[in-house]
């Protein structure tokens, strides 16, 4: 987490000043009652697609703890994106 208030700022910034942007199909879950609940999903999604060409996600019915709370949904939303 250290780095993501420091160097991954700077760098960040750098790639965006860059033009450069997430290639690979990009996966974003959450937690509908986690940190992000209530943004809405176009609205987080819309975060990420501003970083990536192909996001695709939504919220799992947990906390913030994915894989610990809600195994079954994660796995589900996992390999529904590597095509399993």
């Amino acid at each position: 987490y250290r780095a993501g208030a420091t160097y991954d700022m700077k760098a960040d910034r750098h790639d965006r000043e860059q033009g450069k942007r997430i290639a690979a199909p990009l996966l974003a879950i959450w937690g509908e009652s986690g940190i992000p609940s209530g943004a809405g999903d176009d609205a987080l999604l819309d975060i990420w697609r501003e970083w990536a060409e192909d996001v695709r996600g939504h919220a799992i019915d947990s906390g913030h703890f994915l894989a610990e709370e809600n195994p079954d949904a994660t796995l589900a939303a996992l390999m529904e994106f590597f095509g399993a």
